[in-house]
């Protein structure tokens, strides 16, 4: 990615141009941006600065976002173009997108945005790199095709027994580099020698020496540059007066482009080949005698012969005896230029004789190059049209379509088909009596005089409605053309009886705008009545109100009664929010378990008041299905457009804000939207953005907050706990981060990172404290519960750091273990087989049944703070901790107690028989190298009730 980001925003909205900006920079990008929002202000901004990206608002009401898309290609192919807008329709978010636009992003899901621009900021720059690259490909083939112009021709000579080599100008072009001035041998030449050839060389210099004889050979060279080069070596000695070689000479070739040559000249040929076999028609070459010389497969295929009996045999044997007297007319056209066509049967191997059609031509070296094409399927076929011709008046008197035929001239019926007389009701005697103005009357919503005209006009497909004589209407689609019928000028009418289809249309039109399910309006629909609305309170000063609704943990009651019941209970939940509203009101189903209601015509803010409590009252009565009394709630988020201002965009997301406050503020209500609740979604947002980064730049810390044997004050495990340590905010604990990373999908990404944190230290420690080995309690989220690469992730953990499985004990919640209590058993199961400890974490606040300790391999319960905090002033918690410790050591398991901050509650715990306990009291979380300095020490916690008891 580029150091500064620089994005040119084409935005109306000086906010929304300041929301992206904020957004990409909370990404970690350093970025500079600049707001236009008319066409010349572009042009200029694309003139003056170079950009990284282009973001563009669809939805700017005095701006072309084609004729932007266009400006932005015209200035460079390779300047990415993202849409960011509001809302956009399909057909033009299709044409921006075929016009050149890289990606489309909502306002409302900026979260797509970063990835997409740093996406396409890279495709743009490998774009331009292969555009450079191009260019410089295009010089040097430019180049090569100069050079291969000009012969290269290399020599050096060696004198004999000793000397200097003298070498050309041209070895260095063919070798490359600079031969040496003062070399002795030929090592120069021969390192050049591609090394499979280096040996076949050296024997073949030594034979021109010895024999004293010239010798040539073709082989390969490395040049300088790396390239493979094909080079023609000649070597000759010459000898002094005595008879002995007095030098030796070479000369270099440089033979590469004729190798290529070669090559080419070969694949050609086997394209050529191969094209030739994959024709789909025969072809033949005959010499200027007119024998065969070449023949494809098609042909043998079409005449029965082998290759090898067509090859060399005269092409007057496969014609018929009366195309033989025409052969040299025929021959004499051929040598005039001329290419010939015919129909001809040749003569096949079997005796018969194929249809054919022949082209036939010269070539330039004198042969005759003849195209066959089997026309057996088309003669069948013209055959079958003359039948047809013949079989007209079945096919017209069986036609599906009500035909009828009228004179234009005279404006009568001439003749029509059984299915015109069924689908007028008219018998076919008085239907060729009738004139056209008779027939004409048969059409409704229209005057007969428009009918009479259509019906004698070229047209296609014109929907018209026609009554029958037992005065049932019905839509037809008429289509007509003029011909010739019976000597006259006529118009063949085809009226095609549609009545159903439209009905289906109908329906599809219902369905599309329609949830299925529920009956209400569907997204596309209330979005359409939203706009509406909007524009008729402009003009009418009146405000418009819109309600979202989500359920409170449905998923919850699909979880655990199914997703049947949970449909039939949407059913219900849509049958009472029409019973809340007005007659002129919308009530639809986005999907899922969100609703809408948009009110129009609003007098003031109580009318919407008392709609959203009408709403939620009405939700809170129980809904009987199948012998389950379910109570479902809402949370209700309200925005007020007043007098139709704002964007039905704006509006939907004021109101989705408002429902989310509703739901923080504890659900089951409603909350009016206020603009401080932007802000709100926007710091929301920024963590959000920041959360996704801050493992890749170290910003998560692991705190330990020791397991105490309350007995002997000894620290026998500890719970790793995750802190952020937020750049700006301070370390933040895990409750102001925690829940949006499970709303954003992250939390899982947070259990791997704490998981090998917190097992690498526990290594450590357990390789420095030998003699009390530590349990480690590690909270595991739903999600990660319920992804089906948990129990491999944690044994690769395992098996990274050493721990034994023993020393590991995962913490689980009640609500997570009955949310899928299938695959979870199966997983628990398998962790279990690994060795893993189990821990139920907040036990007793959540199910009321037990018997999932029975079903599922647990080890240890962690008895919630909430219990705890009353040990010693409410007997009621003292009573429901005993009972837990009870459950516990009839079950045998482990009991840990949590939350424990005062000496009260510790001394209560001992009695009652609870051995472990964890909170405040005994120690905060602390970070690794304080809770090493407590290992240290001897892994006690000082209990000061112990110590006054003692005393």
């Amino acid at each position: 990615m580029v150091e500064t980001l620089r994005i040119l925003h084409v935005e109306d909205s000086e906010r929304d141009f300041e929301l992206i900006q904020r957004a990409v920079e909370l990404s970690g990008h350093d970025v500079y941006g600049m707001r236009v929002e008319t066409g010349d202000a572009l042009t200029a901004a694309l003139v003056d600065a170079a950009w990284d990206v282009v973001l563009l608002d669809c939805s700017m009401p005095r701006f072309d976002s084609l004729r932007a898309i266009e400006t932005v290609r015209q200035y460079d192919l390779d300047l990415p173009l993202i849409l960011v807008s509001g809302t956009i329709g399909e057909e033009l978010a299709v044409g921006l997108m075929r016009a050149g636009a890289a990606d489309y992003i909502m306002k409302d899901n900026l979260a797509r945005l970063v990835p997409a621009i740093e996406r396409e900021v890279v495709d743009a720059g490998h774009r331009r790199a292969r555009r450079a690259a191009e260019a410089r490909l295009h010089d040097r083939e430019r180049m090569l095709t100069a050079a291969q112009q000009v012969a290269q021709l290399g020599s050096w000579v060696l004198p004999l027994p000793a000397g200097r080599v003298s070498w050309s100008e041209e070895v260095s072009t063919i070798i490359g580099g600079e031969p040496p001035e003062d070399a002795e041998d030929l090592q120069f030449f021969l390192n050049a020698v591609h090394p499979d050839d280096r040996e076949g060389i050296e024997q073949l210099i030594f034979s021109a020496v010895s024999s004293g004889e010239e010798v040539e050979v073709e082989h390969r060279v490395i040049h300088v540059d790396g390239s493979e080069r094909w080079i023609l070596l000649q070597v000759g000695s010459e000898s002094a007066a005595d008879g002995r070689p007095s030098r030796l000479v070479g000369t270099l070739l440089d033979i590469t482009e004729r190798k290529r040559a070669d090559q080419a000249l070969r694949d050609s040929e086997r394209k050529y080949r191969l094209l030739l076999e994959q024709a789909a028609d025969g072809i033949l070459v005959t010499n200027d005698q007119g024998r065969v010389e070449i023949v494809n497969s098609r042909a043998c295929e079409m005449l029965g012969y082998t290759p090898e009996e067509f090859m060399g045999r005269h092409i007057e044997s496969f014609l018929e005896p009366a195309e033989l007297a025409e052969r040299p007319l025929r021959a004499e056209q051929l040598r005039s230029g001329q290419t010939l066509r015919n129909e001809r049967s040749l003569r096949s191997k079997g005796g018969g004789y194929v249809p054919t059609e022949t082209s036939s031509r010269v070539l330039d070296d004198g042969s005759v190059q003849i195209i066959i094409r089997d026309i057996t399927e088309r003669q069948e076929a013209e055959a079958a049209l003359r039948r047809s011709e013949q079989e007209y008046r079945q096919l017209f008197e069986r036609a599906s379509d009500a035909v009828i035929i009228i004179d234009i001239e005279r404006e009568l019926v001439l003749d029509v088909n059984p299915r015109a007389c069924e689908l007028y009701g008219i018998a076919y005697d008085d239907f060729v009596e009738l004139g056209l103005r008779d027939l004409a009357g048969h059409f409704v919503n229209g005057h007969a005089e428009d009918a009479a005209r259509l019906l004698v006009r070229e047209m296609q497909g014109h929907e018209a409605e026609i009554r029958h004589t037992d005065g049932m209407q019905l839509h037809v689609l008429v289509s007509a053309s003029l011909v010739e019928f019976r000597g006259h000028r006529c118009a063949l009418s085809i009226q095609r009886d549609v009545t159903d289809q439209k009905r289906l249309e109908e329906q599809l039109r219902h369905q599309a705008l329609h949830d299925a399910l529920s009956g209400l309006a569907n997204r596309a629909l209330f979005q359409d009545r939203l706009e509406h609305a909007l524009s008729r309170a402009r003009q009418a000063q009146y405000d418009v109100a819109v309600l979202v609704l989500d359920l409170d943990r449905f998923k919850l009651i699909n979880d655990s009664l199914g997703h049947d019941l949970g449909d039939r209970m949407l059913v219900g939940v849509a049958a009472r929010l029409l019973e809340c509203v007005r007659d002129g009101d919308t009530v639809a189903r986005l999907g899922g378990d969100e609703f809408t209601i948009l009110l129009e015509g609003v007098a003031n803010m109580r009318e919407v008041t008392l709609v959203a409590e009408r709403v939620t009252n009405a939700l809170r009565m129980h809904f009987h299905l199948d012998g389950h009394d379910i109570v479902v709630t809402a949370s209700v988020g309200i925005a007020v457009a007043t007098h139709g201002s704002g964007t039905p965009e704006t509006l939907m997301s004021h109101a989705d804000v408002a429902m989310y406050r509703a739901k923080d503020a504890g659900r089951s209500g409603y909350v009016i939207f206020d603009p401080s609740m932007n802000a709100t979604m926007l710091e929301r947002l920024e963590l959000e953005t920041g959360l996704r980064v801050a493992i890749d730049r170290g910003q998560l810390r692991a705190h330990y907050q020791p397991t105490v044997d309350i007995k002997s004050s000894r620290v026998v495990g500890m719970e790793a706990l995750v802190r952020w340590e937020h750049p700006t905010r301070g370390q933040l604990p895990p409750g102001a981060f925690i829940p949006l990373a499970e709303e954003a999908g992250l939390v899982r990404m947070i259990d791997q990172w704490i998981l090998g944190h917190a097992c690498r230290q526990l290594a450590a420690w357990t390789e420095s404290y030998r003699d009390a080995p530590l349990i480690l309690n590690v909270n595991v989220s739903a999600q990660s519960i319920q992804h089906p690469d948990m129990v491999r992730d944690i044994a690769a953990v395992l098996d990274e750091t050493g721990v034994d499985p023993q020393q590991l004990q995962l913490e689980i919640t009640e609500s997570v273990i009955m949310a899928d209590a299938g695959a979870t058993h199966s997983r628990l199961r398998h962790l279990k087989e690994l060795g893993v400890r189990l821990a139920i974490d907040d036990f007793g606040t959540g199910y009321s049944s037990l018997s999932y300790l029975k079903r599922f391999p647990v080890d240890t319960l962690k008895v919630d703070r909430s219990f705890v905090d009353g040990l010693g002033t409410e007997a009621e918690d003292s009573a429901i901790v005993e009972a837990i410790i009870s459950l516990g050591r009839a079950l045998e398991l482990q009991i840990v107690a949590e939350g424990v901050e005062t000496d009260v509650v510790a001394h209560r715990l001992q009695e009652l028989g609870c051995s472990l306990g964890q909170g405040y009291r005994f120690a905060r979380p602390l970070p690794a190298d304080q809770f090493e300095r407590l290992l240290a020490a001897g892994f006690s916690v000082r209990l000061d009730w112990q110590s006054r008891r003692a005393g």
